[in-house]
This record gives C-alpha cells, sequence and structure tokens, in this order.
C-alpha cells in the first residue's frame, strides 16, 4: 500500500515538473516567436529568387507570421478564441494560397481581405474588446493593400 503512495506522489511530482518545464510557458511569446520567424522566412523568400511562387509563399509566410502576432494575445491552458480566429485565418490564407495558385497576387490579396471580414463578422460578438481592436488594425492593412490594387486597377483602365 506504501509503495502504491509513494509512486502516485512520484508521478504527481514528475507531471508538475514537466509541466513547469514544458508547459508553463506564454502561448503569446511562443507565437510571438512563430510570427517572427515566418515574417522572415517571407522577406527571404521575397528577395532571394522573385519569381511568381516563390512571391506568393513570402507573401503567405508573412501574412501568416503577422496573424499569429497580432491576434494570440494571452496565456491559456485551452484554446482560446484568440488561438481558434488564428487557426481559422491562417486555413483560409492556406486554402486561397491554394485555390489561387496560378493567378496574379490582386487576387490572392483580395479573397484573404473578404475572409478576414467574414470572420470578424461572424466571431463579432465573442470577441474580447482588445482583440477586435486588433483584429480590426488587420482588416485596415487589408483595406490598404486593397485600395492601392483598385487604384492601380483604375489608373490602367483609365491609361493615366
Amino acid at each position: 500500500m506504501k509503495v502504491n503512495q509513494i509512486e502516485i506522489g512520484g508521478i504527481k511530482e514528475l507531471k508538475r515538473y514537466l509541466d513547469q518545464i514544458y508547459f508553463d510557458k506564454s502561448t503569446s511569446y511562443q507565437s510571438k516567436i512563430i510570427g517572427i520567424i515566418l515574417i522572415l522566412t517571407g522577406i527571404v523568400l521575397l528577395y532571394n529568387n522573385p519569381i511568381i511562387l516563390n512571391i506568393k509563399i513570402g507573401v503567405t509566410a508573412i501574412l501568416i507570421g503577422t496573424v499569429m502576432i497580432f491576434l494570440i494575445t494571452e496565456k491559456n491552458t485551452s484554446m482560446s478564441i484568440d488561438i481558434k480566429i488564428t487557426i481559422f485565418i491562417t486555413a483560409w490564407i492556406l486554402i486561397m494560397f491554394y485555390i489561387t495558385g496560378s493567378l496574379n497576387l490582386e487576387i490572392f490579396f483580395i479573397m484573404i481581405f473578404l475572409g478576414v471580414l467574414i470572420i470578424k463578422e461572424l466571431t463579432d460578438e465573442f470577441l474580447t474588446i482588445h482583440l477586435k481592436k486588433r483584429l480590426t488594425l488587420l482588416i485596415s492593412m487589408f483595406f490598404i493593400i486593397f485600395l492601392i490594387i483598385i487604384g492601380e486597377r483604375i489608373i490602367s483602365f483609365l491609361g493615366i
């Protein structure tokens, strides 16, 4: 009987030790590191060999890294709404990368912009104020890119 209690106590202490080493890290800290690595990888792909595939992969890596840095904000043990939204936006970006394979970057950006707008509208009532502000900032960045794309299209159409 005493041996079983010692074994159970040892297992509990081992679990506490492993939790402290491996699982007591901030999710926000880890997501920021991964986001920075993705952004740096994207920049290297953009400048290393600027063919359309490398540009698209680089832009995708930069977008996913930016989403991770902006949206994952708190330390959690369970999957919170910010992590779920980040996973969903990342999946949307990867799906749009696959769907717009041979098409130009303009359609890729516009489809991502529309997806992020839809995601924000569908999850708006579940978001905290801090997360709403960060998602609005991300949407604003995509809106500026959208305006640039539309401006270039109008200028090329008018022949100015």
